[in-house]
């Protein structure tokens, strides 16, 4: 008995030691994708004979703002989005991709600078989301109207919304309090949100022409402030909504629900906002580098998986659904900005100015006027 209490002992501190010298992975992960991350970890675990500590963290945000402000511990490796990337340089020193040995990918240009900050990449890219349009095929079908192809553009959008309007269908609609749909709409057919000058400049004639349309565009009926999602979602599995965009995530719950729908990028020039994803680690030891590695190998796997865009160009893009109007949809596509100018001072202004003018009746000029005063006094 005494023997057997010994070699349980010598098993408990072989255990100790091997996680002092080796150590857990540990891995926070967040959005799509958990069930694959979990299996490339087992998988991994059974190759290397070490450990994954996996950790899904639906408010990713929030808990690394806690963790970096209250100096806790982070993981090895965290999956984050673009806008979580100066918080964590306001507080940490993630690895620079320079310094990761094996990263021999074709990486997607557009997603990989979407990472660049303060002329340094910490992240690497691993997927995207973007905003696409939804549209109801059995609508389209039972009013006889054509689906438009994939280079539809902006003036065939307004058509096929006159046409539409003739009918008890709402022709298109979406929460215009939507940062991401109304920055690119404006990117497309106003100005730049950012100028050359690197500054916001509301106040040119592209922005208050376009406006002045996007006024009679809602006024007319053809566009309809569903104000929350789940309200478009009701409307457009009820029939009563012929297209609506929104981001490429609702493609699967679309799916699963067996809606009758086909996805197209957004009429050009209206440019789709494109929200990036990458990996950023927090040291370069071997077993974090080699874990990395395996996630980054099953790339095209997770796009196929999650109906995402990989940020490593695909072998077998076809297989991946929806791929050809994802990857139309980041070609004209913007990144998505994170920089305090426009998430502090663009958009509060923007959203302002929009109620005012579609619900207040304000005129166009004096609205982005006082939305300049506001951008300009921060």
């Amino acid at each position: 008995m005494r023997k057997l209490s010994r070699v349980f002992f010598l098993l408990a501190v072989l255990m100790f030691l091997g996680s002092v010298l080796f150590g857990t992975v540990e891995v926070w992960v967040s959005w799509e994708g958990e069930s694959l991350f979990r299996e490339l970890s087992q998988e991994w675990e059974s190759e290397t004979g070490e450990q994954v500590k996996l950790v899904y963290i639906p408010e990713l945000e929030e808990k690394l703002t806690i963790t970096l402000k209250g100096g806790g511990d982070l993981p090895d490796i965290c999956l984050i989005k673009t806008d979580n990337l100066p918080i964590i340089l306001d507080y940490a020193q993630p690895v620079e991709i320079t310094e990761i040995d094996g990263l021999d990918y074709a990486f997607e240009e557009k997603l990989a600078q979407a990472f660049h900050y303060g002329s340094k990449n910490y992240v690497i890219p691993y997927y995207a989301d973007m905003q696409l349009m939804y549209l109801s095929k059995k609508v389209f079908d039972q009013l006889g109207i054509n689906l438009p192809e994939n280079d539809w553009t902006f003036d065939e959008f307004i058509e096929i919304m006159e046409a539409i309007d003739e009918t008890d269908v709402q022709p298109s609609g979406w929460g215009i309090n939507s940062a991401y749909i109304f920055t690119g709409l404006q990117e497309g057919l106003g100005s730049p949100v950012i100028n050359d000058d690197g500054k916001v400049d509301l106040l040119t004639q592209e922005n208050i022409t376009l406006l002045k349309q996007f006024k009679d565009w809602y006024q007319a009926g053809l566009l309809f402030d569903y104000v929350t999602r789940p309200n478009i979602v009701k409307a457009f599995s009820k029939g009563e909504l012929a297209m609506f965009p929104q981001g490429s995530f609702l493609i699967q719950k679309f799916l699963s629900s067996k809606l009758d729908f086909v996805i197209r990028p957004l009429p050009t020039p209206w440019r789709s906002v494109i929200d990036p994803k990458g990996f950023v680690c927090f040291n370069k030891q071997p077993n974090t580098l080699s874990l990395l590695n395996k996630y980054l190998e099953a790339n095209e796997v997770f796009a196929k998986d999650f109906i995402k865009y990989p940020a490593i160009k695909p072998e077998q893009p076809q297989e991946i659904p929806y791929f050809s109007q994802m990857q139309r949809a980041v070609q004209n596509g913007m990144v998505q900005p994170i920089d305090d100018q426009y998430v502090f001072g663009y958009w509060p202004a923007m959203r302002t100015a929009l109620d005012l003018i579609l619900k207040e009746g304000i005129d166009v000029q004096e609205s982005l006027q006082k939305a300049q005063d506001y951008i300009d006094q921060r």
